[in-house]
């Protein structure tokens, strides 16, 4: 069986190592924010989506500088591997479970096996 917790930890992986994973969740977590939010950096609304305080004005910087078609430095992508797997549950819960699954299995982190368990 393909446990939730297996789930969350592989997407926290993926937030903290995989450039592609961790930009398109700094994105997705982007677009939560309200928009008075992304207008001023920052967080306004206690609605439990987008950044915290804590992490709004750098993460919409950055993800303003991504909107515009800017790479982020080597210095900057290792703040948004450290940042982002807080957000696991966000970026989680906006993802599709097959496709999700799907990645586990290419990524070897899940069997067949359990893939077919999980169906029966």
């Amino acid at each position: 069986m393909i446990t939730i917790k297996a789930r969350q930890e592989y997407v926290k992986h993926k937030l903290a190592t995989d450039k592609t994973w961790a930009i398109a969740g700094m994105k997705l977590i982007y677009s939560r924010q309200t928009m008075d939010e992304q207008a001023e950096g920052d967080t306004k609304h206690e609605n439990s989506v987008g950044f915290s305080g804590a992490h709004a004005e750098i993460m919409s910087s950055f993800a303003q500088q991504q909107a515009k078609g800017w790479n982020l430095s080597e210095k900057q992508l290792k703040v948004v591997f450290k940042i982002m797997p807080k957000y696991w549950k966000q970026v989680m819960s906006a993802s599709n479970d097959e496709k999700l699954i799907q990645c586990m299995l290419r990524d070897k982190v899940i069997t067949e096996v359990q893939f077919v368990e999980e169906k029966l």
